[in-house]
């Protein structure tokens, strides 16, 4: 009958009112779940070069950082296959990781002092070569025995800015293991193998400047070379 149908409906919308007023009641009066954020760093001490003048004649300006489509976000990604990527909604890098790695590269060259002068994108003085990095990894990966490792892949161009000749290129790679299963520590491992990275980067980079230094000292690069190009630029808690 009518009658029936109506209080059917009107016991149908009472149900649902009250479940979405429990809904609500847990949403509001439960505890929120708080966003924690990292930052890949460590500290400088013992870096700088004992020498008192630099190894290396040249002046690089580290430029910008890219990073592959699955790690340009904040979102610190786990895996536990090759396959699928996911995500810790609720612990974040407190930027996205290719900037963070940008300036601690940029801290760690300058705070070495083997070169006559590290600078960033913008600067008052021009620089002999630019340094630019791509991201290919920056993760925590968990095995299927339950071991968690941090993973860190990081490729770097150094370019001559007075030709624009790519005069080095390198990509360092590297995992260590997390006896700690929480991502802090992921994230302190990641770091510790950014200074191993970036020490061999350092190396490198020296060997490579001084090498073009004595088959052809450097010119000095022009006001329009110097100009920087700033155009371009499942869920687990």
């Amino acid at each position: 009958t009518e009658a029936a149908k109506e209080f059917a409906m009107k016991g149908f919308l009472y149900f649902a009112i009250g479940v979405f007023g429990l809904t609500a009641v847990g949403c509001v009066g439960g505890k929120a779940i708080e966003r924690s954020y990292y930052s890949i760093q460590y500290p400088m001490e013992g870096i700088r070069s004992t020498q008192s003048v630099p190894s290396s004649p040249a002046r690089i300006q580290v430029d910008r950082c890219t990073a592959a489509i699955a790690y340009d976000r904040q979102e610190i990604v786990y895996r536990s296959d090759p396959h699928e990527f996911r995500y810790y909604w609720y612990r974040l890098w407190a930027a996205k990781p290719a900037r963070l790695i940008q300036e601690q590269v940029r801290g760690h060259l300058k705070q070495t002092g083997q070169f006559t002068a590290v600078v960033g994108r913008v600067a008052d003085i021009p620089a002999d070569y630019r340094l630019r990095c791509h991201l290919y990894a920056i993760e925590e990966l968990d095995s299927a025995e339950g071991r968690w490792f941090a993973n860190l892949d990081i490729g770097f161009t150094l370019t001559r800015i007075s030709d624009r000749e790519t005069v080095f290129e390198k990509r360092y790679a590297g995992k260590q293991e997390v006896f700690e299963k929480r991502p802090v520590f992921v994230v302190r491992a990641l770091s510790a193998l950014l200074k191993s990275h970036s020490a061999e980067l350092s190396t490198d980079l020296v060997k490579v400047t001084q090498d073009i230094q004595q088959s052809s000292p450097l010119d000095t690069p022009t006001e329009r070379d110097w100009v920087v190009d700033i155009t371009n630029h499942s869920n687990k808690d």
